[in-house]
Order: structure tokens, then C-alpha cells, then sequence
């Protein structure tokens, strides 16, 4: 029996809004859930309120449409996907060319070549930054990302 149906059975969380057909990827927590939940922020506070001297802030969930926009989230921020044809796995086109430079990063040839290695570099700390078109060109024309 996996974990996740072992949570939902003991009722550690259950799907949120569950009697109206429920929410991917929301969740409430049950009894069990709650009382675990408040054991791990008591002990989170204690060591760090307490005992290494930070403050402690709560701030809300919540954040409105006027913020979002001029954040910039609304007009540009979209996580590019793409999928592997042959698995129909979906990844996140910015963390898949972030892996695959760790992993060029990780090879010998790469490392004695200084000016490829800081190239590799910069590309990997915009990776989230690129546009649809950039991102496409880097992952099936420079890398070769299949």
C-alpha cells in the first residue's frame, strides 16, 4: 500500500474541496496532519526564535492582482514546458537546461576549457530568464537536448 493512500485513509490530508469534485495539488490536513503540523513549527520556532535569536514573521497567503502585475508576474511569468515524445514526461524547459550544463559542468573537458566553463555558467544562471524562442534555440541547437 503506497504512503499517499495510507495519508488520505488516516486522514492526515485529504484533497481540498474534495465534495465538489476537488483541486489538483491542494491539500487540508486532518486531525493527524494538524497536530503534526504544529509539532514541526514548535520545534522550528524553538530552535530558531529561540535559541539562534531570529524574528518571526507571518505574513499573508494572499497576494493581489495589482502586486502581481507590477512584479511583472502576470504579463511574463510562465513556466515553459516541454515534453519528452517518447515517455510523455513534462519537465520545465529552464530546469532542464539547468541540469544538463550541471551535468556538462561535470566533465573534465569542460572544466580545463575556462572560457566554455564560464560560457556554461552564464547560460545556467539565466536559464530562467530566456525567452520562448531563446530557450528553444539554446535547448535544440547549441545542446542538442533531446
Amino acid at each position: 500500500e503506497g504512503l499517499d493512500s495510507i495519508l488520505l485513509r488516516r486522514m492526515v490530508v485529504v484533497p481540498s474541496f474534495e465534495i465538489h469534485g476537488g483541486e489538483k495539488g491542494l491539500f487540508d490536513f486532518g486531525p493527524v496532519g494538524c497536530m503534526l503540523k504544529d509539532n514541526i513549527i514548535s520545534i522550528w520556532k524553538n530552535h530558531f526564535v529561540l535559541h539562534e535569536s531570529m524574528l518571526q514573521v507571518e505574513c499573508t497567503c494572499l497576494t493581489p492582482e495589482a502586486v502581481l502585475k507590477t512584479s511583472g508576474h502576470v504579463e511574463r511569468f510562465t513556466d515553459l514546458m516541454v515534453k519528452d515524445p517518447s515517455s510523455g514526461q513534462c519537465y520545465r524547459a529552464d530546469k532542464l537546461l539547468e541540469d544538463h550544463i550541471e551535468r556538462l559542468l561535470e566533465k573534465p573537458e569542460v572544466l580545463e576549457n575556462k572560457e566554455l566553463c564560464e560560457e556554461y555558467q552564464r547560460i545556467f544562471r539565466q536559464a530562467d530568464a530566456y525567452s520562448p524562442d531563446e530557450l528553444d534555440d539554446l535547448i535544440r541547437n547549441k545542446f542538442e537536448i533531446k
